[in-house]
């Protein structure tokens, strides 16, 4: 063992909380309505400069959603790069040009602009009668209005319906991922509380809003009501009404219907700020699940990653009534909703982990002043030993050209540019932290990164490994493959990434975990793999390695993922893999927790790893020889004048370690991944997978000995 540590206060190892869904088992929050205001639709581009002229220019892209011509027609823009960086203007009008690159017309010209600068577009997404964003309905006689909203709303919007004596209804689906679900994802159990707001607006007497909630039948099961329909009676003044009732779910697993439907004879009814979940929730407004499982991992960091990439900074702050859905990738009928930064603050405390945010490279120079003064804010709040701050989310991956930049010279310019000024709105505090991103498979494009961000004292990559599983093959084989990959060798990319910074920079992780998305294995022979007991152990010897490759901070992803639909590729791995999965495939390949639902709430051995590895990691990390034992990778931790230890195995058999600790209180206290049958169990129904107990044997002069058990891992605790 080393004498001296390689990593001081080195964090326990975070998750990405990831996107919050409104079918699946990542339904994160205490309201489970997305757009309860009724906001509209904002959009955020990326332009890449093309054929620029005095009065137009052109996006480099054209495979991105285009929107009808005239479409961002009033549109704000800000320039980002190139030689008239911060200038702002509008769009006049816009030509999606029949397939060529779209043509943006500036009102009154446009700032002098050379090919390849980067241009930031805002566009709010104007209200269609019948398309309420992330509601279902195509009842014409329901639109978004700005003319009027609750007085107490943080949005600016509400939905009205003109009333012509018929009822007027939409509905918002939960919990609907069709036919793999076992359990309810988001049951409904306990005390629920039904809200909102509501005005009429010169209608008649017969004007009403009614409510319902109900689980459609899963063909087995017929329909669970949970209450019967309520009806309340607007007047002339904005009103608060709420409903609370108690379910208690049974075996039905149809979808959750939650339907409104607003009547009467003439005139108008505005309904605004809806809410409806359990009556208790925790700090910032998330489901007690939620906090509970976080806390159970106890990640040191929680990356907030969930699609964000177009929004504006008003939207990035508040609560969920304050915000609509954003696309990044033009119009679209399914914009994403997401949670806000400050709710993502009150987690982050009340979880015991640092935050780390993804900021939107969209964002104008006024929004970065905001956003400095919005972290200062924070800090008072809560006092995190640091705040991570990331300029977008993979600019190197074409997936998010819509409101990335690609190239890592035009990339690193703009966040240099960007995190300079945020640092000067935020008082140079500094526990504010700036996240440079690059491409793991490509170590010279991160040194790229960092060379052209000096600022950022971080510089972070995603070391995702196992790419490729091909059908046919031994379960001894696939595990041997999947602790073997060519990803996972810390000599082809983790060492080239730490070592080839700029003195000041430390290398971190965005992302990691298995990805084995690629080749020609089934779902059958996927799932006992990739989601067994044995992916545990394999996460942890990956943490090791990139730990003992020296990156700083670690960030799995990702918290809740139910399963990966694989059949479209690998996803650039070309070369890789000879085949894609057959069709249909699907595993969960990143999520780590199975499901939020209090009476499974299934962890997935990733999972467990991830919290075998909190349970050993604190203060400062020391290195540990392990090559005298075949394929065992560990490292140690002293705190406080105590040792602790975590260690993988990445052979098929059981090995007994001898390791010995300098000066301090060595562990004595062993916890372990343990499987019921047998390397191949899975946690997708029930918990065969645990954080077992096991047996430290002193044998004197700071020396212990343990067993590390076949594909497993353990962690050593005082």
């Amino acid at each position: 063992m080393a004498s001296s540590p390689s990593i001081t206060d080195i964090p326990r190892i975070g998750v990405n909380l990831g996107t919050w869904t409104y079918y699946g088992a990542e339904q994160y929050r205490q309201n489970v309505l997305m757009n309860p205001g009724f906001e509209p639709t904002y959009e955020g581009r990326i332009l890449e400069v093309a054929n620029p002229t005095a009065t137009t220019f052109e996006d480099d892209v054209n495979w991105i959603g285009e929107g009808p011509a005239n479409w961002y027609n009033g549109a704000t823009f800000s320039v980002r790069s190139g030689v008239s960086t911060g200038a702002t203007g509008q769009i006049s009008g816009y030509n999606p040009n029949s397939g060529g690159d779209p043509i943006f017309t500036c009102k009154g010209g446009c700032p002098s602009l050379n090919t390849g600068d980067e241009v930031s577009m805002y566009y709010t997404d104007p209200p269609a009668a019948g398309a309420i964003a992330s509601w279902w309905t195509s009842d014409t006689n329901l639109i978004q209005t700005n003319s009027d909203h609750e007085p107490n709303s943080q949005g600016s919007y509400s939905l009205q319906a003109t009333l012509n004596g018929s009822g007027h209804r939409l509905d918002s689906y939960l919990d609907s991922y069709g036919g793999i679900k076992t359990i309810n994802y988001l049951p409904v159990t306990g005390t629920w509380t039904i809200s909102f707001w509501a005005k009429a607006v010169n209608a008649s007497s017969d004007a009403s809003v009614s409510v319902n909630l109900v689980r459609l039948s899963d063909g087995t099961n017929g329909n669970t009501n949970f209450m019967s329909q309520q009806n309340f009676t607007p007047t002339g003044s904005w009103q608060q009404f709420s409903y609370s009732f108690t379910g208690a779910e049974t075996a039905n697993l149809g979808t959750l219907d939650f339907s409104v439907v607003l009547s009467g004879s003439s005139g108008a009814i505005l309904l605004d700020d809806m809410t409806l979940g359990p009556a208790s929730g925790g700090p910032g407004g998330w489901r007690n699940e939620l906090v509970s499982t976080l806390s159970a991992l106890h990640p040191g960091v929680i990356r907030d990653t969930q699609g964000q990439l177009g929004e504006p900074f008003s939207q990035r702050t508040g609560g969920d009534t304050a915000h609509g859905p954003s696309s990044y990738n033009g119009p679209t009928a399914y914009p994403n909703f997401t949670y806000t930064m400050a709710d993502f603050f009150a987690l982050a405390n009340a979880v015991g982990a640092e935050p780390w945010v993804v900021i939107p490279d969209t964002v104008t120079d006024a929004e970065i002043q905001q956003y400095g003064q919005f972290l200062e804010q924070q800090q008072s709040l809560y006092h995190f030993p640091e705040i991570m701050i990331e300029l977008g989310n993979e600019n190197w991956n074409g997936l998010f050209r819509g409101a990335g930049i690609v190239s890592a010279a035009s990339y690193g310019l703009v966040a240099e540019r960007d995190f300079t000024l945020l640092q000067e709105a935020a008082s140079n505090d500094p526990t504010v932290k700036m996240v440079g991103g690059g491409q793991y498979g490509n170590p010279n494009q991160v040194q790229q990164v960092a060379e052209n961000i000096p600022s950022a004292p971080y510089i972070a990559a995603a070391p995702y490994f196992w790419g490729c599983q091909d059908t046919g093959q031994s379960t001894s084989t696939y595990l041997t493959e999947m602790f073997n990959d060519g990803w996972s060798n810390p000599a082809n990319e983790m060492i080239p990434i730490a070592e080839g910074l700029k003195p000041g920079q430390t290398a971190v992780t965005y992302e990691e975990n298995l990805t084995t998305t690629g080749g020609s294995a089934t779902t059958a022979e996927r799932m006992p793999i990739q989601a067994g007991y044995a992916s545990g152990g394999a996460l942890e010897q990956q943490i090791l390695r990139v730990m003992n490759s020296g990156f700083r901070m670690q960030n799995v992803f990702a918290f809740e993922q139910l399963q990966i639909n694989g059949q479209d590729g690998v996803y650039g791995y070309t070369g890789q893999c000879d085949a894609n999965p057959p069709s249909g495939t699907n595993v969960p390949l990143w999520g780590i927790v199975h499901d939020l639902n209090a009476s499974s709430n299934l962890i997935r051995p990733t999972g467990l790893a991830v919290e075998l590895a909190n349970l050993a990691i604190a203060g400062n990390f020391y290195p540990v020889n392990t090559s005298m034992y075949p394929n065992v990778t560990g490292a140690a931790f002293l705190a406080s004048g105590k040792w602790s230890a975590l260690f993988s195995n990445g052979t098929g058999s059981s090995q007994s370690i001898v390791v010995t600790f300098p000066s301090g209180t060595v562990p004595a206290k062993m916890r372990q991944l343990s499987y019921t049958s047998g390397p191949t169990d899975l946690n997708e129904s029930s918990p065969l997978v645990t954080i077992g107990t096991g047996s430290v044997t002193s044998l004197g002069n700071n020396q212990v000995s343990v067993t590390l058990p076949a594909w497993g891992a353990v962690a050593l605790t005082p």
